[in-house]
């Protein structure tokens, strides 16, 4: 489920990602899952960012899993937790990148994605199965750079 905080008119483009990252999830799992992917403003997950992490900066994503002790379910699906994307910062980033917009997008939503999955970015061993993954769904959608 998408919510957009924003004072932006993405209307087009959250349906489009919407599609995307249902194929995406079903082609990762068969369970039937929930989510919510969010897009606030660049204040707005700075203040989320400093809540939760203790960190007081700006960053482009942050999830947020409620399964590291156990899977929950609501009317027969898994629920997986929420992801937080920063629109300012995907935009400054598609920007410097020389990218559409929509597929920085994509790009942030499937990391963040992926993190409520469990995969991990933070130790070194991991970075590479979570690089690799991430950027095997990108490639089959045509969401690379």
């Amino acid at each position: 489920m998408f919510f957009n905080q924003t004072s932006e008119d993405l209307a087009s483009e959250i349906k489009y990602l919407q599609a995307l990252i249902n194929k995406v999830v079903t082609h990762e799992t068969n369970d039937k899952l929930a989510f919510s992917i969010v897009l606030v403003t660049k204040d707005r997950i700075r203040a989320i960012n400093k809540q939760y992490r203790k960190l007081d900066k700006e960053t482009d994503v942050l999830s947020f899993r409620l399964e590291d002790s156990k899977v929950n379910y609501y009317q027969g699906k898994r629920l997986l937790g929420d992801v937080f994307i920063s629109l300012d910062k995907a935009k400054e980033q598609a920007q410097l990148l020389k990218k559409p917009l929509v597929k920085e997008l994509f790009f942030l939503m499937v990391h963040g994605f992926l993190h409520l999955l469990g995969y991990n970015d933070e130790m070194t061993k991991d970075i590479k199965i979570m690089n690799k993954k991430q950027e095997d769904i990108l490639n089959e959608y045509g969401c690379t750079q």
